[in-house]
């Protein structure tokens, strides 16, 4: 997986251009939110709001994953930087392409994705909180957020060592667990480029691959979620300084470019590998 991480990175770097979508959409978004902020939207105004932009995130996603897909096939490890730029703005050009072609695809996955990320969460920590029997601490704990940050640690410190140590197992267990999804997502969305006609199929392969490269795919999450402890806690120090908190969304936009990339490069090159074992058993 090393070898990945640092193909991955080397990517990154020479398709900055990439990032382009993904910022002006993240703008777009803040601008949005930010016009709506104290507005009083009736139901059917929400759910038409929800809708576009549910649709609008599945086809900026779609054009944006193509994009970067092209990216990883048509990397060279020796290549003159000219090249390189070229090759750049030529799969940059394709963004549009990739929507047309992914947009059915996207809104299928990411409602799969939403569905597994609500569900198996809100299931799992429902079962584990009637199993550890701290319904009404975290109750206690979930009210004192209402008031400040100060009170939130001074209810936690209430909580006997038990309940604490419950909480924290807890937290632990549902955050392994949306990390997991999170990576199985993206592996999901990108198979479904790869498969052309049978979506459901791509389904079933992205589950397929996770567990047959299941230690290669724990130690990918791992380390990307280690990078997202990192620059979350970067962030949490920066963010009450503009210029910095400006810088460190950028860094966080770069990181889940990056974070595509490895899982688009790991199933990219374990398909190549597959293609060319069976080439050779043929031959």
């Amino acid at each position: 997986m090393l070898k990945v991480f640092q193909k991955s990175f080397k990517i990154l770097i020479n398709n900055m251009l990439f990032l382009q979508p993904l910022l002006l959409y993240s703008i777009f978004i803040i601008a949005t939110m930010y016009a709506l902020n104290g507005r009083n939207i009736l139901p059917v105004g929400q759910i038409l709001y929800f809708v576009t932009m549910f649709l609008m995130s599945c086809a900026v996603f779609a054009g944006w994953f193509y994009i970067n897909k092209l990216g990883v096939e048509h990397y060279q490890e020796d290549c003159s930087e000219e090249k390189s730029f070229h090759t750049t703005v030529s799969d940059f050009k394709e963004f549009f392409t990739g929507v047309s072609l992914n947009i059915g695809k996207f809104i299928f996955g990411m409602i799969i994705f939403l569905f597994a990320y609500f569900f198996i969460t809100n299931v799992i920590s429902h079962l584990l909180v009637k199993l550890f029997g701290i319904e009404q601490a975290l109750q206690a704990l979930v009210k004192s957020t209402a008031v400040s940050q100060a009170e939130v640690i001074k209810t936690f410190s209430a909580f006997s060592d038990n309940e604490q140590f419950k909480i924290g197992l807890l937290f632990i267990v549902v955050l392994s667990i949306l990390a997991l999804i999170q990576y199985w997502g993206i592996l999901l969305l990108g198979v479904l480029q790869s498969n052309e006609k049978n979506w459901f199929n791509s389904l079933w392969q992205s589950i397929k691959f996770f567990f047959r490269y299941f230690l290669s795919n724990v130690a990918a999450i791992i380390f990307l979620f280690s990078l997202f402890v990192v620059f979350n806690l970067a962030f949490g120090f920066a963010s009450s300084n503009v210029v910095l908190s400006s810088i460190f969304t950028l860094l966080m936009l770069l990181y889940f470019n990056y974070y595509v990339i490895v899982v688009l490069c790991f199933y990219h090159e374990k398909r190549e590998d597959n293609s060319n074992s069976r080439t050779e058993l043929i031959g």
